[in-house]
């Protein structure tokens, strides 16, 4: 078995188990090959690729100027598929709902989602809810009228638990949850120990020598991973005893779903820090829960004439590598390849029948990465990287 898929194979699964298990049925239109890189953070390249692989194989037929539609010979390729030996059946249809992947955080999880369930002999079928918890409850509602075995979910950030996600559970479902877990609730999950990684984050910038260091979040709103980096960062700063003013926690940012861009398309964002760095010039550094919110200090920054790394250390939870911006943040990289699998792995063992070897929560590690924002206070780089030479 092929360990690292091209992300075509990716797109290519996805949309053939949606018409092999019923999902899409004959003359339903997909998505274009522009709304398939939006969708998948992907080239055009790697779309077009992936849809001539559908339609080499019959799955679609492609009609220039009108798009591409799923072809009538595809029913009968449904029953063909359920009849082939070694060819997973309708009814070892998994689904995942997630509020979006990109390169930062998510694509990863959801290749290796794809990957283990075709070791495990599932199909998987995506939804994404958006970041919204309306939108997460229509997609678990439309798995489980399309006949999914199980479910893996990735919670949106909420005050209240989804109703859909507790229902699940009191019914038994076989049922996984990536990224968080519900305190109090048994539900099987795994995530990553984020007490333990913003502890070691922190304790980075402040082996740099870093003592006025911010802490930037969305709402924790009883959100666990929110709320465990958050209390990892006061921790690590206890430790040091150093001292946090309140006015250097910044915890009302909007929270957005992952993406590849820079994070400029919202200007109340830059808006928002800069007012929060104009009123704080003494802070040195800034830890932030997730990519989106330190791209944003990284414009606002700029914005203001503060220059990343040498008068403002930035560091993060995930981002994008350095080959896909020119330039990567210091951050806590998350072990998306072992989440997605290990969650596969208990979804497995419910559906069959066994009580799953992991009960409860599974936590990983994440691993530190260092990247171009974070130097010792005052500190001039050498212009090694696009972002040192831009200056």
């Amino acid at each position: 078995m092929n360990r690292h898929n091209p992300l075509y194979e990716m797109i290519y699964n996805h949309y053939r188990s949606l018409i092999t298990s019923g999902g899409l049925n004959s003359g339903d239109r997909l998505p274009t090959e522009q709304e398939l890189q939006q969708q998948f953070n992907v080239s055009r390249i790697t779309a077009q690729k992936a849809m001539e692989k559908l339609a080499a194989g019959g799955f679609i037929s492609r009609r220039p100027g009108k798009g591409s539609f799923v072809a009538g010979a595809a029913q009968s390729q449904r029953a063909e598929t359920v009849m082939q030996p070694g060819i997973p059946e309708t009814n070892s249809l998994i689904g995942l709902v997630l509020p979006e992947f990109g390169e930062s955080y998510g694509l990863r999880l959801l290749s290796s989602m794809e990957r283990a369930a075709d070791d495990h002999n599932l199909f998987l079928t995506i939804c994404r809810s958006y970041g919204k918890q309306e939108a997460e409850v229509r997609a678990i509602q439309r798995l489980i009228r399309l006949g999914v075995r199980g479910l893996i979910i990735f919670p949106v950030n909420g005050e209240n638990y989804n109703p859909e996600i507790l229902r699940l559970y009191l019914e038994n479902f076989p049922l996984v949850l990536v990224d968080k877990y519900l305190p109090g609730v048994p539900v099987c999950s795994v995530s990553t120990d984020n007490r333990s990684a913003a502890r070691e984050l922190t304790h980075y910038l402040l082996q740099l020598g870093h003592r006025h260091i911010g802490f930037c979040s969305p709402p924790p709103d009883n959100t666990v991973t929110l709320e465990d980096r958050w209390s990892g960062f006061a921790a690590a700063l206890k430790e040091a005893e150093v001292a946090f003013p309140p006015q250097w926690l910044l915890n009302h940012l909007p929270t957005e779903v992952p993406t590849n861009e820079d994070a400029g398309y919202s200007p109340y964002h830059e808006d928002l820090i800069a007012q929060y760095l104009t009123d704080n010039p003494e802070i040195t550094a800034i830890v932030a829960t997730e990519f989106q919110a330190a791209a944003h200090i990284r414009l606002a920054a700029r914005q203001l004439g503060r220059r990343v790394p040498e008068e403002l250390a930035i560091a993060c939870f995930d981002s994008p590598s350095t080959k896909s911006l020119g330039w990567q943040f210091t951050h806590m990289r998350q072990d998306e390849e072992q989440m997605g699998r290990r969650a596969i792995d208990i979804l497995r063992e419910q559906i069959d029948g066994a009580a799953p070897s992991s009960k409860g929560s599974v936590t990983l590690p994440a691993e530190l990465i260092h990247g171009d924002s974070t130097a010792a206070p005052g500190k001039t780089l050498a212009p090694t990287t696009r972002e040192a030479k831009e200056r």
